[in-house]
């Protein structure tokens, strides 16, 4: 028995012995296996039209979660999995499917929007040499270039069409495992909202939803097209911040590209268009790449790309009817992946035409679709925004309505009522919204319901407004505390500033507002106060200043002055204008104030501005006022009073609406294209005796110079046309803070001049790295040169210098002085962009430089610019 048992034990162990084996080997055989990878790089066509590497691309085994993406020189290790499928995409190309031998452990690829995707064999033959002259690409675009404006809808005399909008905007890679702390699990119930990009099937969350719908009416001559819209919707977590201006920023942002323009204008920059009749083809290289068919339609595919691929131009191609004509049928451009441009990681537009019954070409679809994040980190999640724009309904011939052409200078005009139910939208909108489109309803709420977001979605509330709402939902709220930026400040008069106010809104009266604050300085120890009652004539929604004004305001303020100071866009009490440099003005007045204001705003950007003030002003520090009496003493005054009319017109043709808290002149507007002209006359009666009237104009005005930048201009002027007391002349605005403000002098002391007519240009150039782009090592940071120039010339007529022959006159205090036959002008040269938000300039004095006792002829002066 005992033989029997040992002879079982020992065949059992055996076979258990060789059952280890086989199982030891299909392990090795299997960890073999999956040690196995597949390497490699991802190449695509650059604009040179050499190869370069794909960041991000996404390699993946059909219907298997193993899968990676490409490093930031297009390398990837893939293990290999139980298919022989691999699908390679990136984020605007179309996925390719292709068969791997297991056997091939090194495998390149090319992708490109056109064709299949291929192995590249990477060579070191040198490329021949770009030529223009006899290519046929470039003959081919110029005979485009020729007839683009013959076959193109703006032939017609007059047509209108129907336009509707859609901008989505979604949140990036949205993997997020709810379960992994306390945190997440309070988002879990986003998980049923999580959609995917279909070209990169990256998941995703919707953010927001914005559509417009509008009429578009055009007429050839005088050419001008009027965009008339009728509704607008939008919905999702931005909605507290869009009241603020943030739809008009997004809007100027993502304008609509006309690709038969010399120039487009694409988040906020130039971009020289492939089909600009100056510089298309010295700026960019051609190829003729296929001939094909787009609806039945023979065309020829011809590629291009910018000669530099730092600067602002396209890459893509253009699909150009095979015919006399030379109609454009579609288009598919994207953006250099090496361009000088902030937040944007990839930004895509196509756009396809259609042919109407009479042969012209009309716009029919178009899509710009853009990824953004702060920086160029893998692991930083990125906004995705997408646009998509459908025209329909043409109609040849039909003209403006009278309503409507009041808007002489087109651009865009809101119907009376654009704001419609969603069921309405429903019947509304030619195109349906996709399933999770149509749940942003649901997604707000729900974020809104759990306490993280609350916070996050008040503090941007508060940082973007300025304002602190009184009530947990804005919208409920009939007061709000502002501006937070104005709670603290220093002037060497008061001393620390303390200050605390707000205004009502729409909640507590549609029609009746107020706006007050109250301020002490610690040093003076004077209380200062300012109330404003405002009466509108058309309701408002939220505040005071929505579009269109036409409102009635009354004011009582006491407060303090420091003449010939200015600080641009920013509040005087703003804590950054605390910081200055030089010695500080101790020249300052009290100035007690009561105005009646009247203001109205007609929807083609026309204004009127005009009010009657009474105010009494006491001198204090360093400043003194002396009259000349008419037997020629001079008497000290200690304060006086003066009667004052003034009316303003301000015209903005094109400008786009700006509804801010703040006002439409916020920093946070991004708007510039629009000239700004104003023209204002003032007449007061100084101390009960002394008339004086003044006339003033001024003109701001962005000037592109195409893709090499842009220059923002002002041009002032002005005259005072009688015998004027000093404090009622022009003295120009000076600026001791070490930050820059716009239209001011930074090295000029305060009341260092005094003039009775004057012209000033202040001028200021932003190169956008024309120049630094083509600094091999340096071009990486990313760095944009600037250069300013601010200048006055002017002088003090006779019959206002003081004198025993000019009585009633104030003396000009120490240290003024007048212009001589040069003008004063200041020059700066800086860099931008640093941190992608810092400018950094060297401020130089050009004139009157000399004997300036302790004052300093140049300087550093630094400001925050967040662009694209």
């Amino acid at each position: 028995m005992k033989k029997i048992v040992s002879s079982y034990t020992h065949k059992k162990l055996r076979w258990l012995k060789g059952l280890s084996c086989c199982l030891l080997l299909q392990l090795l055989f299997f960890a073999q296996l999956s040690a196995q990878t597949l390497a490699g790089k991802v190449f695509t066509i650059d604009d040179k039209g050499d190869t370069v590497t794909v960041y991000l691309a996404q390699l993946q085994w059909l219907n298997t979660s193993v899968g990676t993406y490409t490093g930031n020189d297009g390398s990837y290790r893939l293990p290999f999995s139980n298919t022989d499928t691999l699908i390679v995409r990136y984020f605007f190309y179309d996925p390719d499917t292709v068969i791997i031998n297991k056997k091939q452990r090194q495998r390149n690829f090319l992708i490109s929007t056109s064709q299949p995707l291929q192995e590249v064999v990477i060579s070191k033959k040198k490329k021949p040499k770009y030529v223009r002259k006899g290519n046929p690409a470039v003959e081919l675009v110029e005979k485009v270039i020729e007839n683009k404006n013959l076959y193109r809808i703006e032939a017609a005399e007059y047509y209108k069409a129907q336009c509707y909008k859609k901008m989505v905007m979604t949140f990036g890679r949205f993997d997020v495992d709810f379960q992994k702390n306390s945190i997440r699990q309070q988002f879990s119930f986003l998980e049923k909202y999580i959609d995917t990009i279909p070209q990169d099937s990256v998941p995703v969350l919707t953010l927001s939803l914005r559509e417009t719908l509008s009429d578009l009416y055009y007429q050839k001559s005088p050419q001008r097209s009027i965009n008339y819209v009728t509704a607008r919707r939008m919905q999702g977590v931005d909605e507290v911040l869009d009241e603020e201006g943030l739809g008009a920023n997004l809007e100027e942002i993502f304008q609509g590209v006309n690709i038969f323009d010399n120039d487009i204008e694409l988040m906020l920059n130039k971009f020289v268009s492939p089909l600009s009749s100056s510089l298309a083809t010295l700026y960019y290289h051609y190829y003729i790449t296929d001939t094909l068919e787009l609806d039945g339609i023979s065309c020829i595919e011809l590629s291009f790309s910018p000669v530099n691929s730092r600067t602002f131009g396209f890459s893509g191609r253009l699909y150009i009817v095979n015919d006399s004509t030379y109609a454009l049928k579609q288009y598919a451009i994207n953006v250099p992946v090496n361009i000088n441009m902030n937040f944007v990681r990839q930004l895509r537009l196509t756009q396809e035409f259609q042919k109407l019954d009479n042969g012209l070409w009309a716009p029919h679809t178009a899509q710009t679709t853009a990824a953004l994040s702060l920086t160029k980190l893998k692991k930083m999640r990125q906004i995705h925004i997408r646009q998509n724009t459908l025209w329909y309904q043409y109609e040849l011939g039909a003209t403006m309505p009278d309503s409507i052409s009041a808007a002489l200078t087109g651009g865009e005009v809101d119907a009376p009522n654009t704001k419609y139910k969603n069921w309405q939208w429903k019947k509304m909108r030619p195109l349906p919204l996709s399933t999770k489109e149509s749940f942003m309803d649901s997604i707000s709420t729900e974020l809104r319901r759990t306490p993280i977001f609350k916070v996050l979605e008040k503090t941007a509330e508060i940082l973007s407004t300025g304002y602190i709402a009184t009530a947990k939902d804005r919208k409920q709220s009939g007061f709000d505390i502002g501006t937070i930026y104005d709670l603290v400040s220093y002037n060497p008069t008061e001393g620390v500033r303390l200050r605390f106010g707000g205004m009502t809104t729409a909640k507590a009266h549609e029609r009746l507002f107020l706006n007050w604050y109250l301020a002490y300085g610690c040093l003076d120890q004077r209380l200062k106060y300012k109330a404003t009652l405002a009466y509108s004539f058309v309701k408002k929604e939220r505040h005071i200043n929505e579009h269109l004004h036409h409102a009635l305001y009354f004011t009582t303020q006491y407060d303090i002055e420091m003449p010939g100071q200015s600080y641009g866009y920013m509040d005087r009490d703003n804590f950054l204008m605390s910081y200055t440099t030089g010695d500080p003005s101790l020249s300052a007045q009290y100035v007690q104030r009561i105005k009646l204001r009247y203001e109205r705003e007609w929807p083609f950007r026309l204004s009127l501005d005009t009010w009657v003030q009474y105010e009494n002003n006491e001198a204090t520090g360093t400043l003194a006022y002396w009259r000349i009496n008419p037997d020629g003493t001079i008497s000290r005054v200690s304060a006086f009073h003066n009667l004052e009319w003034r009316v303003q017109f301000r015209w903005a043709p094109g400008e786009r609406l700006f509804n801010n808290q703040s006002g439409k002149d916020n920093l946070l507007k991004l708007s510039k294209n629009a000239p700004v002209m104003r023209l204002t006359h003032t007449s007061g009666l100084l101390d009960s005796r002394t008339w004086y009237h003044r006339t003033d104009f001024s003109i701001e005005k962005r000037f592109w110079l195409s893709a090499f930048g842009h220059i923002d201009a002002t041009l002032q002027a002005g005259i005072i046309w009688n015998a004027t007391p000093f404090p009622k002349l022009y003295i120009p605005s000076t600026n001791q803070s070490i930050f820059l403000s716009p239209n001011t002098f930074c090295l000029m002391k305060p009341m260092e001049f005094i003039l009775d007519k004057y012209v000033g240009l202040y001028a200021t150039y932003y190169l956008k790295g024309w120049i630094f782009n083509r600094i091999p090592l340096w071009n990486r940071l990313r760095f944009r040169e600037v250069l300013s120039f601010s200048g006055i010339y002017g002088g003090l007529s006779p019959k206002n210098i003081p004198s025993a022959s000019t009585p009633g006159l104030y003396l000009l205090p120490d240290g003024c002085g007048q212009l001589g036959k040069l003008p004063y002008m200041e020059i700066t040269a800086g860099i931008e962009n640093i941190l992608q938000f810092i400018r950094i300039d060297y401020v130089r004095r050009i004139t009157y430089a000399k004997d300036l006792k302790g004052w300093s002829k140049n300087g550093v002066r630094i400001s925050f610019r967040v662009t694209f």
